[in-house]
C-alpha cells in the first residue's frame, strides 16, 4: 500500500472526490486522534464489501509489523481512486494520512490556478521565502506536461502506424496502378 501524507485541500485540489465518510479538517491535529482516509481499491482489497468507516489501520515499515502495529489510525473516509504515478498504471491502494499528524519533508506543493500557471510562479517563490528562506522550488511542472510525458510512448507508436499506413496504401496504390 502507499501512503501519501496531505493538508485537508489536497482532495478540493487535485479533484479527487471523497465518497464516503469525511476530508481532513483542521481539526486533525497532532494531538488528536490518529485519521486515515483510503481509496476504494484499499477499501475493497482490505475490507471487501464492509464499510472501512470506524475501521482501524496501521502503518509500520517493518516486516514482521508487530501486533498491534503502532499508530493505529481510524478510518475517517474513502476517496475516489487516482493515478499516481502514470495513467497506464492499475489502480493500487492508497493511505492517506493527515500532514499535521505525520509530518515528514515536504517534497511537493500542488496548486490549481485559474489562468496561465507560470504567472503564478512569481507569488509562490515570493510566498515559499516568505515562510523559509531555505526552501528552493527545484522544478514547476503542469500536470498537462505530466500527462503528456506519460503518453510519448503511445504517440510515437500511433505516429509510425500511420506512417506505415500510408507507405502501405501508396505501395497498394501504385500496384493497382
Amino acid at each position: 500500500t502507499f501512503a501519501n501524507s496531505i493538508t485537508p485541500r489536497y482532495f478540493d485540489v487535485m479533484r479527487i472526490a471523497v465518497l464516503r465518510g469525511r476530508g481532513f479538517t483542521d481539526g486533525d491535529r497532532e494531538t488528536a486522534s490518529k485519521v486515515a482516509i483510503v481509496n476504494q481499491t484499499f477499501a475493497r482489497q482490505y475490507f471487501g464489501e464492509s464499510d472501512p468507516i470506524g475501521k482501524r489501520v496501521g502503518l509500520c515499515s517493518s516486516d514482521p509489523c508487530g501486533s498491534p502495529p503502532k499508530g493505529m489510525m481510524e478510518i475517517v473516509g474513502v476517496a475516489e481512486d487516482a493515478k499516481y504515478v502514470n495513467l497506464r498504471e492499475d489502480k493500487r491502494p492508497m493511505l492517506y494520512v493527515p500532514f499535521t499528524q505525520y509530518q515528514q519533508t515536504l517534497r511537493e506543493v500542488e496548486v490549481r490556478t485559474a489562468g496561465d500557471p507560470t504567472a503564478v510562479a512569481a507569488t509562490l517563490h515570493r510566498e515559499l521565502a516568505r515562510v523559509d528562506r531555505r526552501l528552493a522550488i527545484v522544478a514547476m511542472i503542469e500536470l498537462r506536461d505530466q500527462v503528456d510525458a506519460s503518453l510519448v510512448a503511445e504517440r510515437l507508436i500511433a505516429k509510425l502506424s500511420t506512417a506505415f499506413g500510408l507507405l502501405a496504401l501508396a505501395l497498394a496504390a501504385m500496384g493497382l496502378y
